[in-house]
């Protein structure tokens, strides 16, 4: 949609710039693709022509990577980018090309979607967006404390209380023996209030079906009491990555 009201094209263009610069602080660095996702637009030339301007402010940069099977170009944000913008950050470090391991960036960039997309439909406010590759998780173990580290923490507020929820991204499942002391924690971090949800997103609807078998078979294992299987069933949540849409 075009436009037209010069005020509010400024105001706009403003707000879009805040939100690629957020989301490349919390996450370091991301695709075209991802940081279209993030902003909500329908098309990849918006979102690039922001990112243009970003880069040749030197608050953004832009790198390829490439090896024998993969080829991608990254956006990461510059040390010039964490000064000028003062968010207040969990990890002010920034992008470095090197530190990209492209074995794991699939996993990476999948999981920043996920995180995108439930913080748009959590309905929280100042959301805190951790990334358990770069986060900080000493700085808010006065709300929660993990054995395991997720990949994702979404941490915000509604009127009364603070919220938590987490975010797995099962590209590959593992086993029911890896699930059980992860599956354990969660639940008693569930028990004392200090976590709301936790979201699995895994690779397909076939691999959903055995998440959920393993899920239903540990929840006897753990759960005596049949009042407490209920907040099993309201903790855990499994979708498949096509929730995540175009």
């Amino acid at each position: 949609m075009l436009i037209t009201d010069p005020i509010y094209r400024a105001e706009q263009a403003i707000k879009n710039r805040n939100t690629v610069m957020i989301f490349l602080s919390h996450h370091r660095y991301s695709t075209l693709e991802n940081i279209r996702y993030e902003l909500g637009m329908k098309s990849k030339a918006s979102a690039s022509r922001i990112l243009k301007k970003l880069c040749q402010e030197g608050h953004v940069k832009k790198e390829e990577l490439s090896d024998n099977i993969t080829n991608v170009t990254l956006f990461g944000v510059t040390r010039k980018g964490l000064d000028t913008y003062h968010f207040n950050l969990d990890n002010n470090k920034s992008f470095l090309k090197s530190r990209v391991s492209l074995r794991t960036l699939n996993h990476t960039l999948t999981n920043q979607k996920v995180g995108s997309l439930l913080k748009k439909s959590a309905r929280l406010t100042d959301v805190r967006v951790i990334n358990a590759e770069i986060g900080n998780f000493k700085q808010y173990e006065h709300i929660m404390k993990f054995k395991h580290r997720p990949d994702l923490v979404l941490v915000g507020k509604t009127k009364t209380d603070i919220v938590v929820h987490v975010i797995e991204t099962e590209l590959t499942l593992k086993d029911s023996k890896r699930y059980n002391p992860i599956l354990k924690e969660y639940l008693q971090l569930r028990r004392i209030n200090k976590i709301s949800t936790v979201w699995y997103f895994v690779k397909n609807e076939k691999a959903k079906e055995r998440l959920r078998q393993m899920m239903d078979k540990l929840k006897y294992k753990l759960i005596k009491h049949r009042d407490e299987r209920e907040v099993w069933d309201h903790l855990f949540r499994i979708e498949t990555i096509a929730l995540l849409g175009k």
